[in-house]
């Protein structure tokens, strides 16, 4: 699977809210796999705690006025992605390829 496909089968992608009229802000679909989507959220605090350049780029998403929920599953979101791409080229976590922290 590629990362888009991972991603839905994780539930971690946005769905349209909608009904009639109505057009309400996009969810997560959480149609997917469960502890998957849990253990990313788990993954995401962790990182997020413990990696500079993960912490660097949810607070950016913060500060631009993302409720932190929403930062936690854009973690969550690009973490997978980026596991991805290491399964891909076959190389360890780098922070730096996550998100470069400019001085």
């Amino acid at each position: 699977m590629d990362a888009r496909q991972l991603t839905a089968f994780a539930g971690l992608d946005p769905q349209p809210w909608q009904s009639g009229t109505m057009d309400a802000a996009r969810r997560i679909s959480k149609r997917g796999n469960k502890r998957l989507r849990t253990g990313l959220f788990l993954a995401a605090w962790n990182t997020t705690r413990f990696s500079p350049h993960v912490s660097v780029w949810r607070q950016r998403l913060v500060n631009r006025g993302k409720p932190p929920k929403v930062a936690d599953v854009a973690v969550a979101r690009r973490l997978l992605h980026s596991f991805v791409a290491m399964r891909k080229h076959e190389q360890p976590w780098n922070g730096e390829a996550f998100h470069r922290i400019t001085a």
